[in-house]
């Protein structure tokens, strides 16, 4: 029975660091630079310049082909109606692929571009997509989010950050 109460005991005070550290790490987020990567725009859309990138936002890599990059679409779209600034790159897609899932999925994003995955790789390896990068006000890398943000990824990693670099704009 002893033998219990003292595992109970240790995974409580386990828990409880987990979760401190994990306060700890969304207020004190380590950071570092983003890696530009050469993208072209697309025709008739609105382009970025990634090395000149500021205010809190994202990053999103997507490719038309991905069903992950298609689920998550609605979700990105509920953030950009929200006020969240989203930069767009279709990997390994042509453009009239890119427009045409667009227009099915919707467009969320502020600026788009597109890049191959060669490019991609070489700035940040191989990556599954969708791969999204959470950037500060400074432009650089607060966190990376490999694969779809979901609501768990959004209230947990996302929201805490953005809200975090919107206080320190004030």
């Amino acid at each position: 029975m002893r033998v219990i109460q003292i595992l109970a005991a240790i995974v409580l005070v386990a828990l409880a660091g987990a979760v401190g550290w994990h306060q700890y790490k969304l207020a004190n987020p380590t950071t570092e630079p983003l890696m530009v990567f050469t993208a072209e725009p697309l025709d008739g859309e609105p382009g970025f310049d990634m090395a000149s990138l500021r205010g809190a936002s994202l990053l999103n890599l997507f490719a038309t082909a991905c069903i992950e990059c298609r689920n998550e679409m609605p979700l990105l779209q509920a953030l950009q109606a929200e006020g969240v600034t989203i930069y767009g790159v279709a990997i390994d897609s042509t453009p009239e692929e890119t427009l045409a899932f667009l227009d099915e999925t919707g467009n969320p994003y502020a600026g788009l571009m597109r890049a191959d995955r060669s490019a991609f790789s070489a700035a940040y390896g191989e990556v599954a997509l969708p791969y999204t990068l959470v950037l500060s006000n400074e432009g650089e890398v607060l966190t990376r989010v490999e694969g779809p943000v979901t609501v768990n990824i959004l209230r947990n990693q996302i929201y805490p950050l953005l809200d975090r670099q919107a206080d320190r704009a004030r």
